[in-house]
């Protein structure tokens, strides 16, 4: 396997007209989970499913609401960095919290019949393993998340007090660094998450064939430490022509690209609005 932002913007008063205050989008994300134009059909974070939130938020804020998966919305944002604008055929891996997952076809995001599609965290890495957000056991997430790492270490390392079931950035820099100055618990830990981490991805190299896999999000703090277990557990399932010319690359989390993405999207939907309207009067 191979290693390896422009901002989006928009100019509501083209056409010499602004747009009122009721046609301006608010935008919504569903952190986890799958979301189809006005609802958040289920996600593990929510004890709800179906829910029409978009359309209450609407009725609010008298606005439209654009409503979208946090993993689709970080790739929104880094489909447009000249970094990554010429791998057509993207894959954007998510690490926090949760696992996420938003895959790029030919530069077109692919969601599926619902919306559904890429939930790389909960597939499954050993089924009848560890217990996951979703409820159901083995998936990749509940062994290479934030809660997951963090829920393996406590019992056995001395860890910032906290809420160990949603840790906080804090706690996970310090499992992390741990990890790095190799203690064997700690290190053992990462080594696991890497392996969960590295069979998931070797499935979407044989499935997509993409040009770039690409692993961002708060996460990406540890994915040093999971790195080479990743990449051995990547060699182990794929003959190399399957790996083939595909390439993997780490893209640090300095800024939230969650809401970058989030605001690209709305600035986008508001720019074809724009343009709707001067065609209209055209």
């Amino acid at each position: 396997m191979r290693n390896a932002g422009r901002e989006d913007r928009s100019d509501t008063s083209r056409c010499g007209r602004h747009l009122s205050p009721s046609r301006r989008y608010l935008p919504g994300r569903a952190g986890g989970g799958f979301a189809q134009q006005w609802l958040i059909i289920w996600s593990p974070a929510l004890s709800f499913r179906n829910a029409p939130i978009s359309e209450r938020l609407a009725t609010v804020f008298d606005c439209p609401v654009l409503l979208e998966n946090d993993a689709n919305c970080i790739a929104k944002a880094l489909t447009s960095h000249p970094d990554y604008a010429a791998y057509p055929n993207l894959i954007v891996i998510m690490l926090g919290y949760g696992i996420g997952m938003s895959v790029f076809i030919d530069g077109k995001p692919f969601l599926g019949t619902n919306g559904s599609a890429a939930e790389f965290g909960h597939t499954k890495y050993e089924p009848g393993g560890a217990l996951c957000a979703c409820g159901r056991r083995g998936c990749i997430e509940a062994y290479a998340s934030d809660y997951a790492l963090y829920r393996e270490a406590r019992a056995m390392l001395t860890l910032p007090p906290g809420d160990s079931a949603h840790p906080s950035d804090a706690q996970m820099q310090a499992l992390n660094q741990l990890a790095i100055e190799g203690d064997p618990i700690a290190s053992q830990i990462y080594h696991k998450a890497g392996r969960a981490l590295g069979y998931g991805i070797a499935n979407v190299l044989a499935l997509f064939n993409p040009d770039l896999v690409l692993i961002t999000g708060s996460g990406v703090r540890g994915f040093e430490a999971m790195r080479p277990s990743m990449e051995e557990a990547i060699d182990e399932a794929l003959v190399k022509e399957l790996i083939g010319p595909s390439r993997l690359a780490a893209s640090p989390w300095d800024r939230d690209m969650t809401f970058l993405g989030g605001i690209a999207m709305t600035l986008h939907a508001t720019d074809l609005q724009t343009l709707a309207g001067c065609q209209a009067s055209a």
